[in-house]
């Protein structure tokens, strides 16, 4: 019969399994019934053997998870998951869309009156227009330096003054006389 081996005698023959088989009629025997490989590999079974390998996912010795994020797969922008024989990109923080792109902070306008928005990444920064100092922002008085001369009258503004010669004298030159 098949998987057999039979020996002749003397008006007589036996015959027994071949290696790797057992029982009546002789089938294989699974090898991989006992688990004999390791964590994270798969058993094929043969005729008296078997083999272990690396699951799907796993490499080395012993069988380790395969960093698919090593390869940087992912695009600009995007942060990589390492998963089992899988990765995953998403957009990183403060970014959004497909592709990802920088997310306008300043969109929402979060600043306060008189302030100017600067947007980063993840972030956005408020710091007072041109003209105005102080917390919370408040037009400076120019005219608080005395920048102007005797017989002007200054006029404070946004980010400016206005000088204006008083006492009806006459502006020369960009001086009162």
């Amino acid at each position: 019969m098949a998987n057999e081996d039979c020996t002749n005698g003397l008006n007589m023959y036996t015959c027994a399994c071949s290696a790797g088989y057992a029982g009546t009629p002789c089938a294989d025997i699974d090898e991989c019934a006992s688990t004999p490989c390791m964590a994270n590999e798969d058993c094929t079974n043969g005729v008296n053997m078997y083999t272990c390998a690396c699951s799907a996912g796993y490499a080395g010795t012993p069988c380790a998870d395969i960093d698919e994020c090593a390869s940087t797969p992912c695009m600009a922008n995007e942060d990589c998951t390492n998963g089992l024989n899988m990765y995953t990109c998403a957009c990183s923080a403060g970014y959004a869309g497909t592709p990802c792109a920088d997310i306008d902070e300043c969109a929402s306008t979060p600043c306060m009156a008189n302030e100017d928005c600067t947007d980063g990444v993840n972030m956005y920064t408020c710091a007072c227009s041109a003209g105005y100092a102080g917390t919370p922002c408040a037009d400076i008085d120019e005219c608080a330096s005395t920048p102007c001369m005797a017989n002007e009258d200054c006029t404070d503004g946004v980010n400016m003054y206005v000088y204006l010669c008083v006492l009806c004298w006459l502006c020369w030159d960009s001086v009162c006389r």
